[in-house]
C-alpha cells in the first residue's frame, strides 16, 4: 500500500506542472509572404492602396504610380505632362471600379477613369470657371454605391458624379458653428457604404452620416475636448465589421469603435 502511494505522489509530482503550463495549441495556417517591391517592378514602394477588379487583377496605388499585378508580372502607369490622356497624378490615394467596368483612381492632382477593355484614361480636374467640376484636384476617397453612384471625396466637399450629364454635383457641409469646422468637415478623407447602404463621411475631425435624399449631414463623432485632444479626432478610415460596430482609424488616435 504505502508503494502504491508514493507511486501515485511521484507521478502527480511529475505530471501536475505539465499540466499547468501546458498550452493548448492553436492551428495557425503557415503564412508564406512574399515581398514585391521595385526590384520586381513596382513603381514606387511607398504603397498607399490595392484593389482587386472585376478580372481579378490587382491594382496597386503608390505615391509615384499605378501597378497592375496578374501574381506573373507588374505593369506600371503614370502621369505625363506632355500626354493628356496619362494619368492625372503620380501620388494613388485609392482605387475603386463602377458598374459598367472603368476604373476610378484618386489622386492628389485629380481623378482618373480607366476603361478596362481599352485602356484609355480621361481625367476630371478642377476648374475656376466650370460650375461642376472638381472643387479641387486633391481627391481623397472613391466610392460606388449599390446603385452604381459615384461618390468623390476631396479637400473641399462631397461629389456626386452625374453619368448622364457628365459632371459632378456638389454636396456641401455648412452648417456647423464657424469658418474652421466647415473648412474641417468638408475635408474628406474616406467615404463608406455599410450594410444597410447608408453613406458616411469620414472627415478630419468628424464623422457624419449622409442623407441622399436631403444632401444632409448629420454628425456623430465627439468634438474635441481638453481630454480628447484634436489629433485623437483625426479620422483617416472607416470600416464596419459583422456585429455592425464601426470602426475608426485616427491619426496618432489608435482606433474608435462606434455602434
Amino acid at each position: 500500500m504505502l508503494k502504491a502511494v508514493l507511486r501515485f505522489n511521484f507521478w502527480l509530482q511529475l505530471l501536475f506542472p505539465l499540466c499547468i503550463f501546458a498550452q493548448p495549441r492553436v492551428n495557425t495556417p503557415n503564412l508564406l509572404f512574399t515581398h514585391i517591391t521595385t526590384k520586381d517592378g513596382l513603381s514606387y514602394n511607398e504603397v498607399n492602396c490595392i484593389f482587386k477588379d472585376s478580372r481579378g487583377f490587382i491594382w496597386i496605388g503608390t505615391s509615384y504610380g499605378l501597378n497592375r499585378y496578374d501574381a506573373n508580372a507588374i505593369i506600371t502607369w503614370y502621369h505625363s505632362p506632355r500626354e493628356p490622356h496619362s494619368l492625372a497624378g503620380n501620388h494613388i490615394q485609392q482605387i475603386t471600379e463602377d458598374h459598367d467596368g472603368h476604373l476610378w483612381i484618386a489622386t492628389t492632382d485629380g481623378l482618373s477613369k480607366m476603361n478596362l477593355r481599352s485602356g484609355l484614361i480621361e481625367n476630371f480636374y478642377h476648374s475656376d470657371t466650370a460650375k461642376n467640376a472638381l472643387p479641387g484636384n486633391n481627391v481623397t476617397s472613391v466610392l460606388v454605391d449599390n446603385e452604381g453612384t459615384l461618390w468623390v471625396g476631396t479637400e473641399n466637399g462631397l461629389e456626386e458624379f452625374d453619368k448622364k450629364a457628365h459632371a459632378f454635383i456638389h454636396h456641401r457641409n455648412n452648417k456647423e458653428s464657424d469658418s474652421a469646422h466647415i473648412s474641417r468637415s468638408n475635408n474628406i478623407r474616406k467615404i463608406y457604404q455599410d450594410s444597410e447602404k447608408q453613406i458616411w463621411v469620414c472627415c478630419y475631425q468628424y464623422l457624419y452620416l449622409f442623407d441622399r435624399k436631403t444632401s444632409a449631414f448629420k454628425r456623430f463623432a465627439a468634438p474635441v475636448t481638453s481630454s480628447n485632444t484634436f489629433i485623437d479626432n483625426l479620422y483617416t478610415d472607416i470600416f464596419e465589421d459583422h456585429l455592425h460596430q464601426l470602426w475608426l482609424t485616427c491619426w496618432g488616435g489608435g482606433l474608435k469603435k462606434y455602434r
